[in-house]
């Protein structure tokens, strides 16, 4: 069985920790590879949707899980959502797992960006988090098209599997709107630009409707065991999605802090 590393969630930065999170655990293709498969961490025999937030759970979860039942899971991971206002750049075969070696090209990507960096789970890729949105849901191709240099950067609509193992010297995770647009000129976008789609129900939801519909889906997630920021991401979530017009980030907050505190009234 292959050896991955541990989430250590005390050394994941604060702005990760309140986003959604999932469980994984490690299957074995028909090919001999691993593949990392996603689990609900509230219902751990069923697989995870990164565009059903009746899936997630939230910080505390994890740690329970970790504490009471770690067999489980092999490992853990977050929700990119679009109200997050992330970009999580993955750099995969860039590192010896033994001497610790890493690509040049790889170690100039994360000079360049100077932001919170962990190891893999494999221990062999990196994983650079910056502040910042792709103009898409992602990029996957070579940078400025060399085959040696294979980006993949996400901001919506994927899972990002987390160790907490921070690459030395470890730095804050850092604002860097600017160079996440120069990344996405020099890497070819992933397929059309689309945006997460959570939950099962896509129907548009009017301004007149907004508030008591956004109320009851958040009820729905708090049944489901969703709370604090967790929660509010996958309202958000929920909102970017659906509500014509978007309403201020603000007001969905405060539906869903109601919605957690008051389940039986409805937002005025």
């Amino acid at each position: 069985m292959t050896s991955w590393l541990p989430l250590t969630i005390d050394s994941v930065p604060a702005a990760l920790r309140v986003l959604p999170w999932i469980g994984w655990r490690a299957e074995l293709r028909d090919d001999g590879h691993w593949k990392k498969t996603p689990y609900q961490i509230g219902e751990p025999r069923w697989p995870a949707s990164n565009a059903d937030p009746m899936h997630w759970r939230n910080e505390g979860d994890v740690r329970e899980v970790q504490i009471m039942s770690p067999e489980l899971f092999d490992g853990f991971g977050v929700v990119l959502v679009a109200a997050a206002n992330l970009t999580f750049i993955d750099l995969d075969e860039v590192r010896d797992p033994d001497t610790g070696e890493i690509e040049p090209w790889a170690i100039r990507m994360v000079d360049t960006f100077d932001s919170w960096t962990e190891i893999s789970v494999s221990g062999t890729g990196l994983h650079i988090f910056v502040h910042g949105r792709l103009p898409g849901p992602g990029l996957a191709n070579y940078l400025d098209g060399d085959p040696e240099q294979k980006v993949e950067a996400y901001s919506v609509g994927r899972f990002a599997y987390l160790t907490g193992t921070a690459l030395e010297p470890v730095r804050p995770l850092a604002e860097r709107q600017r160079l996440v647009t120069l990344l996405a000129q020099h890497v070819h976008p992933l397929g059309s630009e689309t945006s997460i789609a959570p939950g099962r129900d896509k129907t548009p939801i009017p301004a007149g409707q907004r508030n008591d519909k956004l109320f009851r889906i958040a009820r729905g997630f708090v049944r489901h065991g969703l709370s604090g920021q967790a929660l509010e991401h996958a309202l958000l979530a929920v909102s970017h999605c659906r509500c014509i017009p978007v309403p201020p980030d603000i007001d969905v907050v405060k539906i869903a802090r109601h919605a957690e505190r008051l389940p039986d009234r409805r937002p005025a």
